[in-house]
């Protein structure tokens, strides 16, 4: 018998392609931990991901649909004004989402279902404010879908969502925003795409404002508070003049990225003097005051624990906006909106 040796490069060559295969997926490892725990790396993504696949969306069981569509009390002359801060997925399974008002894509889908199978209808702040004129009369059991900021999960998640369940919305819009944070923000060219689908743009701010000074060590959201300089506050007429430019600007910001004409400001963090976030309450009076010269419509998110519809007995410019947040089931949101129907809507029917 003849022994036969492998030549010394072949088993070296060997070795090689064995430790290769082995040490390839472990380069990977700082890539793939970056995309799942990051924020910045649940975005890109996200990014990446949507190139190829829309969001995840499962159909609600069968019972749950007959009983959104069997309880609902449905209204007329009223709308529903409801918030979503963001629609994003954590780290997987369990994780946490970037931040605690975010929804995860599967409850968002699930949500929109329940409202779509109860039998509302979404309108625009154009149509309320037409309403509102007497010039148009408005769907029963409307509502009013709203995002914030225009962030680039609102076109990845929440839109494809949407369009499926037959439901539009409307963004309130950051001016440069995305200019600044490309990853974070929606494009004006993305948002605009959305106006095809019969969503709106409106404002939020004319740029992304960081919170003000407000003296004795507090930070304040920029509407809600007299800035402080050198440890003084600014005269109540100097905050009225900030706050006065503030509005015109979102506007033009707003119409800058609609191209159309912008009738609805939310207010940053639906702060506007009326609340504990401030260190003058006047500054709420001044705040309604200039921004009824430049809008029809502003919103806020006052009323979470008494939270009422939109009437049209209710001041224009302070308007409720109840938020869609991840501690809520279905059912529990959809209860939650049929106590605020029976308490607050004109109109009111049984569906059952």
């Amino acid at each position: 018998m003849i022994e036969r040796k492998l030549p010394f490069n072949m088993v070296n060559g060997a070795l090689a392609w064995a430790v290769g295969l082995i040490a390839v997926p472990l380069t990977a490892v700082p890539f793939v931990a970056y995309a799942h725990y990051s924020q910045e790396g649940r975005l890109i993504a996200l990014h990446v991901d949507r190139t190829f696949r829309g969001p995840v969306y499962k159909r609600l069981n069968g019972a749950d649909l007959r009983y959104f569509r069997s309880r609902h009390l449905h209204y007329s002359n009223a709308v529903i004004v409801l918030n979503v801060h963001a629609v994003m997925d954590g780290g997987g399974g369990e994780a946490p989402n970037p931040e605690s008002s975010v929804l995860p894509v599967r409850l968002f889908g699930d949500d929109m279902q329940m409202l779509h199978e109860a039998g509302y209808r979404t309108v625009t702040p154009e149509q309320i404010t037409a309403w509102r004129e007497g010039v148009l009369d408005l769907p029963h059991d409307a509502l009013l879908l709203t995002f914030d900021d225009g962030r680039s999960d609102t076109i990845l998640n929440a839109a494809p969502i949407l369009k499926r369940v037959g439901m539009r919305a409307t963004v309130f819009a950051i001016g440069d925003a995305w200019k600044r944070s490309p990853l974070y923000e929606a494009s004006p060219g993305g948002l605009r795409s959305l106006q095809r689908q019969g969503w709106s743009i409106e404002a939020h701010a004319s740029a992304p404002l960081a919170s003000v000074d407000a003296g004795g060590g507090r930070n304040l959201p920029y509407l809600s508070a007299r800035r402080a300089d050198d440890g003084k506050l600014e005269t109540l007429a100097q905050f009225r003049r900030r706050a006065a430019i503030e509005y015109v600007n979102a506007r033009k910001a707003a119409q800058g990225i609609a191209h159309r004409p912008v009738v609805a400001f939310a207010w940053p963090f639906g702060a506007y003097g009326a609340d504990t976030r401030t260190n003058d309450p006047r500054v709420a009076a001044i705040n309604l005051k200039e921004a009824r010269r430049v809008y029809s419509l502003g919103f806020n998110e006052d009323g979470q624990t008494t939270f009422n519809l939109l009437t049209q007995e209710t001041d224009p410019m302070r308007i409720a906006r109840f938020e869609i947040v991840p501690t809520l089931t279905p059912r529990q949101l959809f209860e939650r909106l049929e106590l605020a129907i029976a308490g607050s809507a004109p109109e009111v029917s049984y569906a059952g």
